[in-house]
């Protein structure tokens, strides 16, 4: 908060030596000055000393003194006197005129920059946004010549203003039709504000595309409706979906391929859309096209187009063809126990050493062949099946990037008991699980490191040495589990099967209340197949969670990984 509302900071030095500059001594002229500062503050609200900063430069300043009614104008046009956003948008405006070719834009028309700035509205960063788009030839001269409909266009796009100027300066074509049929190109640009809903902002930054702001001046029925069914297909995410059109090399292709995108849209859906449509650039068109149009599930699909090393600049063009090839097949061998079970098995192979690897450092098949050995070490201390340990500590977070990276790191005392690896009673578990013999005695400063703070489970949790004893705490943590639903299983008569008993062990480790959720569901129901959405991870769904552990496992079973 920039001070006191209403509150008017002393005159800025710049404003006095234009005064003095200038020679004025009219008392008339300085009570102006004085009272389009007072204007201004109070326009500004809170913010009053963010309005007054672009002051302090000596061109705006002068612009200032030769043009107070204008700044107030302006100002009033921006800010609304309630907060310190206001006094942002102004100064962000006034800011614009610090450059000398929208300084004498501003000279030539004064009227024009109001108009924007009412057009754009208040508490709004945009109009500044889009008078910093006048450096630009094309649009300065569009402006000189039709600024009332550029204000049309302002109000049209709200704060993407910036976006829709540039729509217009950068594609030769959709400028040609504003100067010759301003009202045509005024009603293309309502129509695509209309047809992307909630992606409007979106939208507008892939206008200004030069290729996309022509193709929508060439024929604007084909963009229009693409961007409505796009945007319809990522619904909330319909922003990120059309704003990720707005990449040169996307957009390159997207004027080639139109309809073959709103296709691949419709046929991944929500916040895939945008993620695909970002690997055409890294993967290709095709690749993109091949996965879309797949049986893979949508989780399936979202591991592929958003893969760190996939679409990271790291590889070259055929290690990366190699390793897309290398994850889609493992997404398709993953698709017998996705049809059985409707959900699909965590991706983590190449965490395991054994997926795909392309350009995988040394550092990084170190600490996977480490983690391999270290669950096969525990597995057969506790009895417990390694695939399933395996697929729980990595669903739990071993394979979330921030923890990996971690482990791979090798740094001490940096891995949350709770939020990195999910084992949220580790500390309050610790003495039965070493009174069992599960876990070694660990020693306080020297295996783990007390937090002092409670996790959302209102125990204290701990930061562990490395991931060594992460294992071994985690394995023990299973164990104890296992134990909880193998005396659930005997205190009622029931005799689980492998799979129920994996099932079981980990509704005790992961479930709120394990019991409840058992019986909801019913035990001999345990292995039946997911009855959510097919291919869309719940993770607040216990039973979506149990499931995606439990294939995970049988997929690393047949794998023979561990």
């Amino acid at each position: 908060m920039d001070g006191e509302k209403g509150d008017r900071p002393a005159c800025p030095e710049a404003v006095i030596r234009e005064i003095k500059k200038q020679a004025l001594t009219d008392s008339e002229q300085i009570t102006r000055i004085k009272k389009a500062l007072d204007g201004i503050a109070k326009a500004a609200g809170y913010g009053a000393k963010s309005a007054f900063y672009s002051l302090r430069n000596d061109r705006v300043a002068a612009l200032f003194v030769n043009n107070v009614d204008d700044f107030v104008e302006m100002a009033k046009a921006l800010g609304d006197g309630s907060n310190a956003l206001g006094g942002d948008a102004i100064s962000w405006a006034f800011d614009a005129l610090r450059d000398e070719k929208i300084a004498k834009l501003f000279e030539q028309n004064s009227a024009g920059f109001i108009g924007i700035a009412k057009a754009v509205g208040k508490n709004s960063r945009a109009a500044g946004n889009a008078f910093n788009t006048f450096r630009d030839r094309t649009i300065s001269s569009l402006f000189l010549q039709n600024s009332a409909g550029l204000a049309e266009m302002a109000k049209i796009s709200g704060n993407s203003v910036a976006w829709a100027f540039s729509a217009i300066g950068n594609g030769d074509r959709m400028a040609d039709l504003f100067v010759k049929k301003p009202k045509a190109a005024i009603d293309a640009f309502a129509e695509i504000a209309k047809a992307a809903g909630k992606g409007k902002e979106g939208a507008f930054q892939a206008l200004g595309n030069r290729e996309i702001s022509d193709l929508l001046a060439m024929d604007q029925d084909i963009v229009i409706d693409a961007f409505a069914r796009i945007a319809k297909a990522a619904g909330e995410n319909a922003d990120q979906a059309l704003y990720s059109l707005s990449h040169d090399k996307t957009a390159g292709i997207f004027v080639k391929h139109t309809q073959e995108f709103v296709k691949i849209a419709e046929a991944t859906g929500d916040s895939t859309v945008a993620a695909a449509f970002d690997a055409t650039r890294y993967i290709g068109f095709d690749s993109v096209s091949q996965v879309a149009f797949s049986e893979i599930p949508i989780d399936g699909k979202a591991r592929i187009f958003s893969g760190k090393r996939l679409i990271s600049d790291t590889l070259d063009e055929s290690q990366r063809s190699k390793l897309f090839e290398q994850i889609f097949n493992e997404e398709k061998s993953m698709l017998p126990l996705f049809r059985k079970f409707g959900v699909k098995p965590s991706g983590i192979l190449g965490f395991l050493g054994k997926g795909p690897n392309i350009g995988e450092p040394p550092e990084t098949k170190a600490a996977e062949s480490a983690i391999v050995s270290k669950i096969g070490e525990v597995s057969r201390k506790l009895d417990l099946d390694p695939n399933f340990f395996a697929a729980a500590i990595f669903q739990e977070g071993l394979a979330a990037p921030k923890t990996f990276d971690l482990v791979i790191s090798g740094k001490k005392f940096e891995i949350n008991s709770s939020d990195d690896i999910g084992m949220d009673s580790f500390l309050q578990d610790l003495p039965i699980l070493v009174r069992k013999g599960y876990l070694r005695e660990l020693r306080e400063n020297e295996d783990y490191v007390k937090t002092g703070n409670a996790n959302h489970m209102n125990v204290e949790s701990a930061r562990l040495k490395d991931y060594s004893v992460m294992i071994e705490a985690f394995g023990a943590m299973l164990a104890l589990r296992r134990d909880y639903f193998m005396d659930y299983c005997k205190s009622r008569g029931l005799k689980p099967s492998q799979g129920q008993a994996m099932l079981g062990t980990y509704y005790f480790f992961n479930a709120s209340d394990p019991v409840k959720t058992i019986e909801n569901i019913g035990f001999r129901h345990l292995e039946d197949r997911y009855s959510g959405k097919p291919g869309l991870k719940d993770i607040n769904d216990p039973r979506y969670n149990a499931l995606r552990v439990y294939v995970t496992a049988l997929y690393l079973q047949e794998s023979g990984i561990i």
